[in-house]
């Protein structure tokens, strides 16, 4: 290679380096601005402190992609001359619900008794707990299922158990329940 072709290479090899490190750079300043659009939803669901709050004009600056303003200071006057301020019960924070456009994720977690031998479960109930999650670009809601089962009566269970009694016909204590010894059962259907 001649040095006319090297150069005419170097130069092309500086301008595509430039251009990338302005995408990088462009890619970093949109990154930086949807972490604080994420970090703004989070707060606005799940509430924050009072001297966290934001002005909803710096809000709307900010979800425009817009550099926020700073708030001027209040004036030193207003300070001094304050009137009396009106006592009011302070009201405790309620979490707001999820909103329901967002899809859901369903997790459910069985018990390894029930995985094990489903047939002498029957489910009576279930408990589901909704967590804000969020993947990369897309927020879920993410429901936790904890299925609530009781035992099925066996024949071979029917067999001398009476309700309130062990198999010893004793009476019950918390650690013969846990046992199985008197655990409460359902028919088999």
């Amino acid at each position: 290679m001649d040095a006319a072709a090297t150069n005419a290479q170097i130069e092309t090899l500086s301008g595509s380096l430039a251009e990338a490190a302005g995408r990088i750079e462009s890619l970093q300043q949109e990154n930086q601005l949807l972490r604080q659009k994420i970090s703004l939803l989070i707060k606005k669901y799940f509430g924050g402190q009072k001297s966290e709050a934001i002005d909803p004009k710096q809000l709307e600056m900010l979800l425009a992609g817009l550099a926020a303003a700073p708030v001027p200071a209040p004036p030193a006057t207003a300070a001094l001359s304050a009137p009396a301020r009106h006592v009011t019960e302070r009201k405790k924070p309620v979490r707001q619900p999820l909103p329901a456009h967002l899809p859901e994720e369903r997790v459910v977690l069985e018990p390894e008794e029930v995985k094990q031998r489903p047939e002498l479960w029957k489910q009576i109930g279930e408990e589901v707990t909704e967590e804000l999650d969020w993947k990369p670009a897309q927020f879920i809601k993410r429901l936790y299922i904890r299925p609530k089962y009781v035992q099925r009566l066996t024949p071979e269970a029917q067999e001398g158990r009476g309700w309130g009694r062990g198999s010893t016909g004793g009476s019950v204590w918390p650690g013969r329940i846990r046992s199985g010894d008197c655990a409460p059962a359902v028919a088999a259907d």
